[in-house]
Formats: C-alpha cells, structure tokens, sequence
C-alpha cells in the first residue's frame, strides 16, 4: 500500500507538531541555559515549519481550519518571540 501525497502531508504535519511539543517539554524541564537556548531555537524553527505545511496543505485543500485552530497556532508563535524578547539574556551572545 502506496501513500498519497495528502497522506504524507497529514503524517508529516502531525509528527511536527508531536516533535514541537517535545521541544517545549524539554525545554521546560531544563536548568541549562545554552540547552535552553537550543531547544527554544529548534522549536521555533519547527513551528515555522509546522506553519509552512499547513499553509501549504490548506492551498492545496487538503485541511480545513477552524478559527480557534488558526488561533492557537498563530499564538504559539507570537508567545515565543515575545518570550525572546522579554528575556533577552536568555539570547546566545555571540
């Protein structure tokens, strides 16, 4: 049994947000501050990611969206930079 390209997608899109999750939990567990730094940055880039799929698969119509759902993900995001901002020595120095 093949996949198609939508199932793919749903799989893909599904695993990323586990993944995104996982970050999150590890990065509230942590005490270190390089490891949270790390964590912070892969999953921030695993939302974008997250938000490119799922921009990708509603163009396609593969989803349908509702409101809150919109919502919650455009909140996560904004939640992370503005945390980044709040707390700028939490920031790599280079």
């Amino acid at each position: 049994m093949e996949l198609r390209e939508q199932e793919k997608a749903l799989d893909l899109l599904w695993m990323e947000k586990m993944i995104a999750h996982q970050y999150q939990q590890a990065y509230l567990s942590s005490i270190n501050q390089e490891l949270r730094y790390q964590l912070e940055e892969l999953q921030t880039e695993s939302n974008h990611l997250y938000s490119k799929l799922h921009q990708e698969m509603l163009q396609r119509g593969w989803v349908q969206t509702r409101v809150e759902a919109q919502n919650n993900i455009e909140s996560a995001l904004l939640y992370w930079e503005q945390y980044r901002e709040k707390y700028p020595e939490l920031q790599r120095q280079e």
